[in-house]
């Protein structure tokens, strides 16, 4: 798999929250990374669950359809970017 260039920071979130909000089903228009710090997160991707914990992390690529219960206690970091595939990379 060739790498693939974040081009564009779209935005960025830090949680702490002690309930979560739902996430209905929607279809994404950007990659999302996300980072769990501390508590629990439960996310459905193309219909498949995924729980995380502690030093989990997801990464959920672009057009995938994403959702989330509420209810989860979490102290997480989300970020949301564009990315492009077989970007030139920098070389020394």
């Amino acid at each position: 798999m060739n790498p693939y260039i974040a081009k564009s920071l779209w935005r960025y979130f830090y949680h702490n929250t002690k309930s979560c909000i739902e996430l209905p089903p929607h279809p994404l228009k950007y990659w999302d990374l996300t980072l769990v710090f501390k508590g629990t997160l439960e996310y459905t991707v193309d219909g498949i669950s995924y729980t995380l914990g502690p030093n989990d992390a997801i990464l959920i690529p672009e057009g995938s359809t994403r959702q989330r219960p509420e209810g989860y206690a979490a102290k997480y970091a989300s970020f949301n970017f564009t990315a492009f595939p077989d970007a030139a990379l920098p070389r020394d």
